[in-house]
């Protein structure tokens, strides 16, 4: 509670600032909507996906905080998040926190990282830009930024292109060299930056309006198209989150009005997909990125999809009930997200997959009608598994751990204190033994059954 209180102070001290910069109604409206945020920011850690899911609850970050607000993979495979308390590091088995100093020698925390060859880890926050490096067994910041350069300037990406890096905020460009500041490019309120892509050897810049490529030449950013979603709505207007080539077309994901191509000099056109499809782009695509050659994988405000371009469909791979803050998808094509208070990795990757989710399943037999499952559900404690995949519950009331095959289309399942012969193909079943401490039975090779007791 008492963080809330001190990040509720901070984002009021941010609105004064920001007044300087936006429109008064822009600045209100982020206002209540951050606030409104942490009110409701508590532990929520119910979730569902097809997907093997595994949480990070915070008191497994040791000493760390439990909110982190970007996460990114370091050459060498490990996890890097930008946690209130400093960097946070995940070696697959380990956590470890470093904290970093400003220069007031106070804790500093970043908002945006990204880590290169030569070691170093960009790093962008409220209102400054640097790398970390180890210096003497220590991670050492170092700042881009004169001290009178400081000023309000949240850092939502980092990104090197041709041996130099961009640290991209709504209103201002820093491009640097890796070591020192280069160059600064503004912005009006009415066209504000929002991404950079890489795509086809280009670097390319989302605006409010219209999309630029980098010139070297100029050192600066040329414009290159106008789309027709420039309006800025309370901070979340129509802009582009993610620009690709797809059979040799510019392609586009927008907030709110879903997916659309630019061949050469012709406008912008909308690529119609299913109904359902299109209900799921109103809700609002926040964050987007290319999984594969033809697959987006994208976030709404608690859910992660993956788009098939080529069969216009959709594919839910996790949902939650917090607001998702950030995703990655790292080597090994799997995401690691971000929410209100904890880490959370869906495994899109393993070849394996979740049958009968939130179920008590005692006991698994196989069989070349398909895989059985017996346990104590809250409807159904009997299910058949297809070789098709599908998951058919069986008419099977009592709750059971044990479970055999016996005989053509029959299954033998019970409790501790009783027997009963299951029909899977006409979905019955009926009782036929009793007996106290029944603990296991098993079926040979001649389909003899035998039952075993405690003593």
């Amino acid at each position: 509670m008492g963080y809330l209180i001190h990040l509720f102070f901070k984002v009021f001290h941010l609105f004064w600032i920001m007044l300087d910069q936006y429109k008064v109604q822009f600045c209100i409206a982020c206002f209540i909507k951050f606030s409104l945020i942490l009110c409701f920011a508590v532990p929520t850690y119910s979730q569902t996906s097809d997907f093997f899911v595994r949480t990070y609850q915070p008191n497994e970050t040791i000493e760390a905080s439990q909110h982190n607000f970007y996460v990114t993979q370091s050459l060498e495979g490990n996890m890097l998040f930008a946690n209130f308390k400093g960097l946070l590091t995940f070696n697959g088995k380990s956590w470890k926190l470093s904290p970093i100093k400003n220069r007031k020698n106070e804790n500093k925390f970043f908002l945006s990282l990204y880590p290169t060859s030569d070691g170093r880890i960009y790093a962008g926050s409220e209102n400054n830009i640097g790398y970390m490096q180890m210096k003497n067994g220590k991670l050492e910041f170092t700042s881009l930024l004169k001290q009178k350069e400081e000023s309000f300037n949240s850092i939502i990406q980092i990104i090197q292109f041709k041996k130099l890096v961009f640290f991209l905020s709504f209103q201002k460009i820093f491009v640097t060299d890796g070591q020192k500041l280069l160059k600064t490019i503004t912005t009006t309120n009415d066209h504000q930056f929002a991404y950079l892509h890489l795509a086809k050897g280009s670097l390319y810049l989302s605006k409010f309006g219209s999309i630029d490529v980098w010139d070297p030449s100029q050192l600066n950013f040329v414009p290159y198209t106008q789309h027709p979603f420039g309006k800025i709505n309370n901070g979340r207007g129509a802009l582009t989150i993610l620009l690709g080539h797809h059979r040799q077309k510019v392609l586009s994901l927008f907030y709110k009005q879903g997916v659309w191509t630019r061949s050469g000099t012709e406008p912008f056109r909308k690529v119609q997909f299913p109904e359902s499809v299109e209900a799921i782009f109103k809700e609002g695509v926040r964050r987007a990125y290319l999984y594969d050659q033809n697959t987006i994988i994208f976030s709404t405000f608690n859910q992660i999809y993956l788009l098939d371009l080529t069969s216009k469909t959709l594919k839910k791979v996790f949902q939650g009930t917090s607001f998702i803050r950030y995703f990655y998808i790292d080597q090994s094509k799997n995401i690691w997200m971000l929410d209100n208070d904890k880490i959370t990795q869906v495994e899109l990757s393993s070849p394996l997959k979740n049958y009968a989710k939130n179920l008590d399943i005692k006991e698994m037999i196989t069989h070349q009608d398909g895989v059985f499952l017996a346990g104590v559900g809250k409807k159904h404690n009997l299910f058949w598994l297809k070789p098709n995949q599908e998951l058919i519950p069986l008419n099977f009331a009592q709750a059971s751990i044990n479970l055999c095959h016996a005989g053509d289309g029959k299954l033998l399942a019970g409790t501790t204190t009783e027997l009963f012969l299951v029909d899977y193909l006409r979905n019955k079943s009926q009782k036929v033994f009793t007996s106290n401490g029944i603990y296991l039975i098993k079926n040979d090779a001649q389909n003899n059954i035998f039952v075993s007791f405690r003593c």
